[in-house]
């Protein structure tokens, strides 16, 4: 639930709008998923992963987002909402979540 309304697919939350996040395969994050948020040039970017931490973030992906000097953050779903939620209160910091929201 995000400001009230709770979303059943995958969503972005940047600027405190939220987008349905529409990705090519379930499990794995490409880079034509994010590369509308790496236009941003956002300082960090945080990916929910699923209750279960099904999505995966390939680790050449990894590295060639921290090379733009983007900090990356992966987390179980919950948990990435509550690491949004308190690094967004630094409003001089961009921040992005991407939240799986299957398993």
């Amino acid at each position: 639930m995000v400001n009230g309304i709770v979303y059943n697919e995958d969503i972005i939350i940047d600027d405190e709008q939220v987008t349905e996040w529409i990705r090519d395969e379930t499990n794995i994050i490409k880079e034509q998923d994010i590369s509308e948020i790496l236009e941003k040039k956002p300082d960090t970017i945080i990916f929910g992963t699923g209750t279960e931490e099904s999505l995966i973030l390939p680790e050449n992906g990894r590295d060639e987002i921290e090379a733009m000097g983007i900090d990356v953050i992966t987390a179980a779903t919950d948990k990435a909402v509550d690491l949004y939620n308190e690094l967004s209160r630094n409003k001089r910091k961009k921040i992005v979540a991407c939240l799986y929201l299957g398993c």
